[in-house]
């Protein structure tokens, strides 16, 4: 396996000898294990140099990076997690167009909710025992007249 360039070493825009180092590749949301960098730095958006851990034969589990490290999590928990993820998304889109600035909207009730939602991960029991905070009511703001 041939080495990589460091991200740090190419942003810093180092001249001369280069240090190279592996990159590993993840998922940004769900932290799965892509693979090890092409060497094409500019477009990794997740990546480590912290190599994962080896799978066991025989074992259905995938690699996952979190909080900075390496952990071997059962491929169903992951389907799981992203499954939730993939639900915490498509909640928080929907109720994107409640923080607009026209919105007749209690905002502040719609912003905790959707604090709620980005926080959805780190309950414990996450992703089998998720527990979705309750949707606001859609009461909208009456505005006064304009004169």
């Amino acid at each position: 396996m041939g080495k990589k360039q460091s991200a740090k070493n190419a942003a810093a825009g180092e001249t001369g000898e280069k240090e190279y180092k592996e990159i590993y590749l993840y998922h940004l949301k769900s932290g799965a294990y892509i693979g090890p960098a092409d060497g094409n730095e500019d477009q990794i958006h997740a990546y480590t140099e912290v190599k994962p851990p080896l799978v066991p034969d025989g074992d259905e589990s995938v690699q996952v990076f979190k909080d900075g490290k390496w952990s071997l999590v059962k491929t169903q928990v992951l389907e799981e997690t992203e499954k939730q993820i993939s639900k915490r998304d498509r909640l928080l889109s929907a109720s994107d167009w409640t923080q607009l600035e026209d919105s007749p909207v209690d905002k502040k009730l719609w912003a905790e909710y959707r604090a709620k939602l980005r926080d959805i991960n780190k309950q414990d029991g996450f992703p089998d025992k998720t527990e979705w905070p309750e949707i606001p009511e859609l009461v909208t703001i009456e505005k006064a007249p304009e004169a």
